[in-house]
């Protein structure tokens, strides 16, 4: 997960020195997506590997691509999609062991 995440916090410091350099003439929008209809989130996948995987919304490929147009034409400089991934911010912030899974001990 310290690759993963080192990574995504690299492509984020990129993408806003872009938005910087390249002024308002060009928009920046930073996305961050939460589970995504695929071959990965597939639910009796996710329940093997997570607990939490029953209860926590998977949106649709197609309803995520429309949220991130909109986003992107109303000029949003940060987009969450589905909304409720911006709370895992502030979880990761406040509270987190929360969002860290520890290996079962068998």
């Amino acid at each position: 997960m310290s690759i993963y995440a080192a990574s995504k916090a690299a492509m984020i410091i990129f993408y806003e020195t872009l938005r910087i350099e390249l002024g308002p003439e060009i928009g920046v929008t930073i996305v961050f997506p939460g589970l995504i209809e695929n071959g990965n989130t597939n639910p009796d996948l996710l329940a093997e590997k997570q607990d939490w995987s029953q209860v926590i919304a998977i949106e649709s490929a197609a309803e995520c691509a429309k949220a991130v147009v909109n986003g992107i034409c109303r000029g949003k400089t940060f987009l969450a999609e589905p909304s409720w991934v911006r709370v895992l911010f502030w979880l990761s912030k406040l509270c987190p062991e929360l969002l860290i899974s520890k290996p079962k001990r068998k």
